[in-house]
């Protein structure tokens, strides 16, 4: 089973973004504690070889939103 799954997608204003989704059924227990950890650290990296996170989703669904890189991993 994975633990993420990540997709590509557009916001309303015409931004293309790419979005990791955690798998919550995987990480039920220590979801809150991973996610907090990885959207911190992942928040203050600033390089220009790294895309910048734009955007989270904490309640109902944990997922993180950034910048998208064609042809990145």
């Amino acid at each position: 089973m994975r633990s993420c799954s990540k997709k590509e997608g557009q916001l309303v204003e015409g931004k293309f973004v790419a979005v990791k989704k955690l798998n919550l059924e995987q990480f039920s227990v220590e979801s809150d504690r991973c996610f907090n950890r990885e959207l911190k650290i992942l928040s203050k990296l600033r390089h220009r070889n790294l895309v910048k996170v734009i955007g989270y989703s904490w309640q109902r669904l944990k997922a993180l939103a950034w910048e998208y890189m064609e042809n990145g991993t």
